[in-house]
């Protein structure tokens, strides 16, 4: 069981992986699923530091994201599912966080902090999946 508290005001690092140098969206998720004992990928592989990754490539976050774990109705979210969302132009999808329950998750953004959000109307007219890691099932969070 972990406390997602420690998560929340780091700050955002872009491609940061390392909760001490600060996370990315994904970082964040990489790091609480590997505090969990559960191995996910640290990226998708590309190295690419170019945090405008996305207009060269706008399918690649969903093509990374489609790869893991199984595919889960965003309307039917539980702990620790994986929440993706397109924050560009609608269409794009270029973050992710971590939920804690059915209606709020932690995430990171740029220029701010980590921290945790309601799935709330701003949030749901972004939402674009969400996944799910069948080891994380038997895990627990204590949300803040």
């Amino acid at each position: 069981m972990i406390n997602v508290n420690k998560y929340v005001g780091i700050p955002f690092k872009h491609n940061g992986r390392q909760p001490e140098n600060g996370l990315d969206c994904w970082g964040l998720v990489f790091t609480i699923y590997g505090e969990l004992g559960i191995e996910i990928p640290g990226g998708d592989g590309s190295g690419d530091p170019d945090p405008h990754w996305y207009k060269k490539d706008p399918e690649r976050y969903l093509r990374f994201l489609q790869q893991i774990g199984t595919v889960v109705d965003p309307r039917h979210v539980q702990s620790l599912d994986i929440v993706y969302f397109a924050l560009i132009d609608g269409t794009i999808i270029s973050h992710a966080g971590v939920m804690l329950d059915e209606c709020q998750f932690i995430h990171t953004l740029q220029r701010r902090n980590c921290r945790v959000n309601k799935l709330d109307r701003f949030w749901l007219k972004k939402i674009r999946g969400a996944r799910r890691i069948p080891e994380a099932q038997n895990k627990l969070l204590l949300p803040t």
